[in-house]
């Protein structure tokens, strides 16, 4: 730098502190704590532009905490070197580059500004960046439309340009923005705000009526249906340790898809095991009692044989309920079930039914044997009891035969 255009510096900056110090000069700012003497100062002069032909330009003096001085060197290499309390530091901006320096604590700083042996010219501004707000650490759920409530607020200077980032709520995780203000000066503050974003959560109901009907066997099945509160598609189960009841792979609207295999209670459970976007959902359940089925017991006339002394043949033919097609209900022969047969309320004896074929569609199921029924029976009775005694699935029924 010439001596000329040091003393002129000199003289500029000389002439700036005077008027502060005297009160002649009030710099313009928009709000916020007051400005060191040096910060001020510049910030009067903030527009000018400083020069030199050769060598270099230095700014001294002291520096309040929380003050950001901004330098836009243009020169063939520019290197601004700051002396601190704290060391010494070297920045290597572009040409043309605005570049920022943040005053950590209150002291002397010396700024030396060189050009790379060239010429250099060099504005300058100095004060409080803006500051931001904004709400930290918010919860959004996937798919929220968000808009980032950051805002930026002057204090030297009025604020130029708040660019404020997007909020992300695509999936669940956690995530930041980040809002970046620069005033009228090209000071500039950045702050990042982290959020984090949950999966939604859902719930849901069974859309088909509480069954209150159900018979082992009967027809296909009933129809369970739900839904869920996402509109995701909901899965239906039952206890794979019971035996009671299950869910078939039919359409619910075409055969019903809970089939009633043994009398019980039946628990249906529904549930969504949710998505990138909703939670899992708590399961519900569906209770319904399955009842046993209805039996029918015909007894056959019965010979008391001689005094009741000779054996007397029993028969019986026993049928359940049940459904052939999805619309024909019927009686079937039920074999291999134990039948009964009392006189006058004593056992006589016991069959098992066995197929046979009785000139009807199904055929039947007959409970055969023979025993004497004894003479006072022989005497006093005219009739006889065949007994059901049912089963899991069945229920009990008798019949009464005629003695002759």
């Amino acid at each position: 730098m010439t001596g000329s255009t040091t003393r002129r510096l000199l003289a500029a900056v000389v002439l700036v502190l005077a008027f502060v110090s005297t009160g002649s000069l009030s710099p313009a700012r928009a709000s916020g704590p007051a400005l060191s003497s040096q910060c001020a100062a510049l910030h009067a002069a903030e527009g000018g532009t400083l020069s030199s032909s050769t060598g270099s330009i230095s700014i001294s003096g002291p520096f309040a905490t929380g003050e950001q001085v901004r330098f836009t060197v243009t020169a063939a290499a520019p290197s601004i070197k700051i002396t601190a309390p704290s060391g010494v530091k070297t920045l290597m901006p572009a040409s043309g580059e605005p570049v920022r320096y943040d005053v950590l604590a209150n002291s002397i700083h010396l700024f030396t500004i060189t050009g790379g042996g060239g010429p250099v010219s060099l504005t300058v501004a100095c004060g409080f960046a803006p500051t931001i707000t904004g709400t930290e650490d918010a919860s959004y759920h996937v798919g929220d439309n968000v808009t980032p409530d950051g805002a930026c607020v002057g204090q030297t200077n009025p604020v130029a340009t708040c660019a404020v980032g997007t909020i992300d709520t695509s999936s669940a995780g956690s995530r930041s923005y980040a809002v970046t203000a620069t005033d009228t000066s090209g000071l500039q503050s950045t702050r990042t705000f982290h959020y984090t974003v949950a999966k939604k959560p859902q719930t849901l109901h069974f859309t088909s009526e509480p069954i209150t009907d159900a018979i082992v066997g009967n027809r296909y099945g009933y129809a369970v249906t739900a839904e869920s509160s996402s509109g995701l598609p909901v899965t239906l189960s039952t206890d794979p340790g019971s035996p009671v009841c299950g869910v078939s792979p039919f359409p619910p609207f075409i055969y019903g898809n809970v089939s009633a295999d043994h009398a019980g209670t039946c628990h249906v459970y529904a549930d969504q095991p949710g998505n990138d976007e909703y939670l899992p959902a708590d399961r519900i359940t569906m209770s319904f009692e399955i009842a046993r089925e209805r039996t029918d017991l015909t007894a056959e006339k019965a010979s008391k044989g001689v005094l009741g002394i000779s054996g007397t043949t029993f028969s019986a033919d026993l049928h359940h309920n049940g459904w052939f097609g999805p619309s024909y209900g019927g009686g079937f022969p039920y074999p291999d079930q134990t039948v009964k047969f009392y006189v006058g309320g004593k056992l006589i004896c016991s069959a098992v039914t066995v197929l046979k074929a009785d000139g009807t569609f199904f055929g039947g199921a007959i409970a055969t044997c023979k025993a004497p029924i004894g003479v006072q029976a022989a005497l006093k009775y005219n009739t006889y009891t065949a007994v059901y005694e049912g089963s899991q699935d069945f229920l009990p029924s008798t019949a009464v035969g005629k003695l002759q």
